[in-house]
């Protein structure tokens, strides 16, 4: 007989007795069963009346199966029927959480507090509020206080480190991440939020050491690849041998580490490399159209292979031996040309723009500027030039009422033809997207504004790049809007003018 069979078993033979049904419910819902734990609990308060612990349980149950507005209903009802019980507020401010909510939930995870001082995980909470909220003085405070009741809190030190970087406390960030790993070692989020600070500021041979466990991080979206050949990360030796590269998460990390195929063709004796297919063709001038393979096709043999993005580690890249900040990839002059030719009518100079990055991208809210916003900036003395190839809905109404912007849309076509099309141009502005390394990759001049803390990439307090020679960096200040680096572009392009 399996345990669940016992259970149940003894359940029928207590099926008239609420603490038993109770008992039972929390022994259901430990198991993985939140749907039959909704049940007994359910029973149990059918025979004993509304009771509001149980009301509490049934709520944390209907809470694991999504049906929240029957959470929400057990929650409030039980706080009705015990308005002092911290476990309940905090219950409840966790699914207000859960729904956005989130400034009511700020009220139920204080009452909780206010009902017991030494709630850890109410402060953590709270915490994670705040820092959605971009509140990161009272989320410090609160991860603070979360440690000091739980020294153990690796999740409240990992998020305090996360706030004081957004406070652009780096120091205090980085000194935060290794109390994390001191204690766990292996907490693969923080060996990701260790490097990503490293690289803010520049020590990059920290940065690659803990970016290499990027892939034991459960929320890091390029799947690592299993290949049974071994890794290359610059020890072996590659005369004779054939190594493939491959691209990992964005096309502007593709186009910013595939500099270092030029290094690796030194020291191998073949190089494969396979991308995303929006750049394959502008990997030509890089390697020969059959060594370069797209994201799906079958790959060749080969003896190591290595992810783009581990290659500054393999070369110990540091921030001062970034090879080929100038020019590294080529666009077709031909396709230039063609180009030149549909912007020969357009008067003054032509700057390239782009305001939209990837909105699947987890930072976009903060790196992508709105439309409406660009167009009340935009200077009038130069012509306005989209790099945009697909607009949100919204956008599209918008540039079709505007006459600022001209708008290629499908003709821009794969990563060579865009090239192409900012080769034509006098300079670029952008924000943080694939674009920008594409211009700065092929020696265009780019104005990139940036966030007030930015993709560690691009690191803090320079308005230069190590990585592209003619990018130059404008940053929002701690009001965290776009009026300011927006102004400064336009006031560059106009003194060029």
């Amino acid at each position: 007989m399996s345990k669940m069979q016992e259970f149940m078993t003894i359940l029928e033979s207590n099926s008239d007795k609420p603490d038993a049904l109770r008992k039972a419910a929390d022994y259901a819902f430990a198991n993985g069963r939140p749907d039959l734990a909704i049940k007994i609990h359910t029973k149990a308060l059918v025979i004993d009346g509304d009771c509001p612990k149980t009301l509490l349980k049934r709520g944390e149950a209907y809470a694991k199966q999504g049906i929240l507005s029957c959470a929400l209903r057990d929650f409030d009802k039980s706080i009705q029927m015990d308005p002092n019980s911290a476990e309940t507020y905090f219950a409840r401010g966790t699914l207000l959480a859960r729904t956005s909510n989130f400034d009511k939930a700020i009220e139920d995870f204080s009452a909780a507090i206010s009902f017991r001082p030494t709630f850890s995980n109410a402060f953590y909470n709270r915490g994670l509020i705040y820092q959605k909220k971009q509140l990161y003085d009272q989320a410090i405070i609160d991860y603070t206080s979360a440690i000091s009741l739980d020294k153990k809190n690796v999740h409240a030190l990992n998020n305090r480190g996360i706030a004081h970087r957004e406070q652009k406390k780096y120091s205090n960030a980085i000194d935060d991440f290794a109390a994390v790993l001191a204690q766990r070692p292996s907490f693969a989020q923080t060996h990701w939020n260790k490097a990503l600070t490293h690289f803010m500021v520049g020590d990059y041979p920290s940065a690659w050491k803990h970016f290499e466990k990027r892939w034991d991080n459960p929320v890091f979206t390029s799947p690592k690849r299993p290949f049974t050949e071994p890794l290359w990360l610059g020890k072996s030796n590659l005369q004779n041998k054939t190594i493939l590269l491959h691209s990992e998460q964005g096309l502007g990390d593709s186009i910013q580490y595939c500099r270092y195929v030029k290094l690796v063709q030194k020291l191998a004796g073949t190089v494969f490399l396979e991308v995303e297919r929006p750049l394959a063709t502008l990997m030509r001038s890089l390697l020969p159209s059959n060594h370069i393979f797209t994201k799906g096709d079958a790959l060749p043999q080969f003896d190591f292979h290595c992810p783009l993005m581990s290659l500054p580690k393999a070369f110990q890249t540091t921030i001062n031996s970034v090879p080929f900040a100038k020019p590294y990839l080529h666009v077709s002059g031909v396709r230039a040309n063609w180009w030149r030719n549909q912007l020969s009518s357009i008067k003054g100079q032509k700057i390239g723009i782009v305001w939209q990055g990837n909105p699947k991208h987890p930072n976009d809210a903060k790196r992508s500027i709105p439309l409406k916003i660009i167009l009340d900036e935009l200077t009038n003395d130069v012509s306005w030039i989209s790099l945009q190839k697909e607009l949100s809905a919204e956008d599209a109404q918008i540039i079709q009422k505007q006459d600022s912007i001209i708008h290629f849309g499908d003709l821009i076509g794969d990563f060579l033809e865009t090239g192409a099309l900012c080769k034509a141009l006098d300079a670029v502005v952008c924000v943080d997207t694939s674009i920008a390394h594409l211009a700065g990759a092929i020696g265009k001049k780019v104005h990139l504004m940036l966030p007030y803390v930015a993709d560690s990439r691009w690191h803090e307090n320079r308005t230069d790049s190590p990585w592209y020679s003619y990018i130059q960096l404008y940053r929002q200040d701690e009001k965290r809007c776009w009026k300011k680096p927006l102004s400064e572009v336009m006031q560059n392009l106009s003194n060029l003018t």
